[in-house]
């Protein structure tokens, strides 16, 4: 876990090398564990190769290559992890990444997602709150979906 924070510090630093390395050290160290059995694992960290994903969706987010962390989604199940807020950030990550991508209903069906998980952990993140406001820029006012109103609602952006 500690490799892991620090991958996630060193992105913000904008040091990808260094972030890279530690994530690749917590795969190795994960993959010697495997998923723990009961999806919570030592203090509910849920340690293993599920949680090393996540974080390396985190991580790509944070380096600015959301295709990168769209690709590291693919390997992960977040279902495997039975800490909801951990679900829920594989559904904010990959939100965020699809928005920067313009994939923008893909992205708000999977904040809407998190949001159905784990409410508390979503709704008042400024991460999400900004992901929708880069979606709703980008939309007609007048075009505004029901998911897309939805997700604005659950984040107190009002639209009229």
């Amino acid at each position: 876990m500690l490799h892991l924070a620090v991958a996630q510090q060193e992105a913000i630093a904008g040091d990808a090398s260094s972030a890279r390395s530690h994530l690749d050290e917590a795969a190795a160290e994960a993959l010697t564990l495997g998923d723990p059995a009961d999806g919570r694992g030592v203090c509910s960290l849920a340690f293993g190769p599920t949680n090393v994903g996540l974080w390396r969706m985190a991580v790509n987010n944070e380096l600015g290559e959301p295709d990168a962390a769209i690709s590291a989604a693919e390997g992960v199940d977040p279902r495997r992890t039975r800490v909801p807020s951990r679900q829920a950030y594989y559904w904010m990550d990959l939100a965020q990444a699809l928005a920067a991508v313009r994939r923008d209903q893909d992205a708000i069906t999977a904040l809407l997602r998190a949001e159905a998980i784990c409410p508390q952990w979503v709704r008042m993140r400024k991460e999400v709150q900004d992901t929708v406001n880069v979606v709703l820029t980008r939309t007609q006012r007048h075009a505004v979906s029901a998911p897309l109103r939805r997700a604005a609602q659950m984040v107190g952006i009002n639209i009229r």
